[in-house]
């Protein structure tokens, strides 16, 4: 819809590059750009990450599947916001009923309610979401690759300007089954509903589409695998930049 009002022929030669999220290689020129403290700090947090560190594949769907949820949202005014504590307190309910985990997680990035936690401190949002905070132990890089790399589906939602969040490619990278809200910009390479992953709009329909994932393992498999093979196609770093010169000498989406 943006792109549709660029004047002239702009549109028609605009092509969608891919999914984002971040990785590194060694020896790349963009770190050396960085200050010594900056690069003994990103050290420290083991926050460097390179391809393989997200790369997992799904093999099988053990009898208690988990759920990761863990989300940024821009807004505490938001609809979405304020309807997150219902889905987690639908959850409670669900966990009774044998599903592992859902760990739903909320705070505030670069706006004026709060600073970035990663970077500053949670600041306010401890004041109006603690319940939905999870401890840093759960957050840390190196603890969220391993529990999303052990994790069967992922839930995650769109980002500042309905932007499709990096956890999105993170999720696909690690080959895992994901249910997200309705995806607002194009992605080459036929990522498609259904098939690479599933929508919601509301805690309920979350909630379903979750459900309807969980009675069919067969189901989360074969999304899985969907996802894996995009990753090699379209979104592995060398060849996004492969399918990008492509399309560039093809004219092809």
């Amino acid at each position: 819809e943006k792109n549709r009002q660029f004047p002239g022929d702009i549109s028609a030669k605009l092509r969608p590059l891919g999914l984002n999220y971040y990785v590194t290689c060694p020896g790349s020129p963009l770190d050396a750009e960085r200050s010594a403290k900056s690069r003994l700090k990103q050290w420290a947090l083991s926050t460097r990450c390179y391809p393989q560190d997200f790369e997992a594949r799904l093999t099988r769907v053990r009898k208690k599947p988990r759920i990761l949820f863990l989300t940024r949202l821009w807004d505490p005014e938001e609809p979405a916001v304020q309807q997150y504590p219902d889905l987690q307190a639908e959850w409670r309910q669900v966990n009774a009923d044998r599903i592992e985990e859902l760990t739903p997680r909320m705070f505030s990035f670069n706006n004026p309610f709060g600073a970035c936690p990663t970077c500053t401190g949670l600041g306010s949002q401890l004041k109006v979401d603690p319940e939905l905070i999870v401890p840093d132990m759960l957050t840390g890089k190196r603890a969220y690759l391993h529990r999303m790399q052990h994790t069967e589906i992922c839930v995650t939602s769109t980002g500042l300007h309905g932007s499709t969040g990096w956890k999105l490619a993170e999720y696909v990278a690690a080959g895992r089954a994901i249910v997200t809200e309705p995806l607002r910009y194009t992605l080459p390479g036929g990522f498609e509903e259904g098939k690479n992953y599933k929508t919601y709009t509301s805690p309920a329909q979350c909630e379903e589409q979750l459900r309807q994932l969980l009675a069919d393992p067969a189901a989360i498999l074969a999304m899985a695998q969907h996802n894996a093979d995009y990753y090699q196609m379209w979104l592995r770093p060398e060849q996004q930049v492969r399918q990008a010169l492509r399309q560039l000498e093809t004219g092809e989406l």
